[in-house]
């Protein structure tokens, strides 16, 4: 499945913002798929709880998913940015959000920043990851979730359904955890947790797939002011 003409001659960002609006309507539809379950696992682990009215960045925020696990740590101020407006309209519940690439967040610096599986797009990663560092206060926490290298050597598919009953290919760019941890500690960063679900078998619905961690995780605080 190619990406038409026009998708092809367009910048990366406005190929994901095209993707990401085309897939908002069926985004939420079903049980979730096999990358985003092992993600909520990885994010589990990673998420912080909430101290005394601390602020939240959700960077990527896609239609909300994340909301779940963040009000159950107790994070209750949570400002969320997305890429897609048509994503965005689907969020509900944030304190505040706007449509907003990783480097033009339009927020002071927060005491947890999460970043969801959106760093896989992006190439070069480093720019992106200063970005976000910088919007971590000092003591706070930068969660990032990324996929797996191993699961994109392997092919794992990179189209996504749109409401329009095509398929939509997905940007996806390998980055190696030894890269992330160790651009995150020249930004200031400690990094306290990386984690890689183990794989789980296809269930009944789902194709066969090689059984390799299909995302990673970090959990870094920032230990320079």
């Amino acid at each position: 499945m190619k990406l038409p003409a026009l998708l092809r001659r367009e910048r990366p960002v406005q190929v994901l913002r095209r993707v990401y609006d085309a897939w908002a309507q069926v985004y939420d539809l079903g049980p979730g798929d096999p990358i985003q379950r092992a993600n909520d696992a990885a994010l589990a682990l990673c998420v912080p709880a909430a101290t005394p009215r601390a602020v939240a960045i959700d960077a990527g925020c896609g239609t909300g998913h994340h909301q779940i696990l963040l009000r159950a740590r107790g994070w209750e101020r949570v400002f969320g940015f997305d890429l897609s407006f048509q994503m965005l309209q689907r969020a509900q519940g944030y304190t505040g959000r706007a449509v907003a690439d990783l480097h033009r967040l339009p927020v002071r610096p927060a005491e947890l920043v999460l970043c969801s599986l959106v760093l896989t797009h992006v190439s070069p990663v480093e720019p992106a990851l200063a970005a976000l560092a910088k919007l971590v206060r000092y003591r706070g926490h930068l969660v990032l979730s990324l996929l797996h290298p191993r699961a994109i050597a392997t092919g794992l598919p990179s189209c996504c359904p749109g409401a329009d009953r095509r398929w939509w290919r997905l940007p996806h760019r390998a980055h190696p955890v030894g890269g992330v941890v160790a651009a995150l500690r020249r930004r200031g960063l400690a990094v306290e947790l990386v984690t890689e679900p183990a794989p789980e078998p296809a269930l009944p619905h789902e194709p066969a797939r090689p059984l390799v961690p299909l995302v990673y995780a970090v959990c870094a605080r920032r230990v320079v002011g």
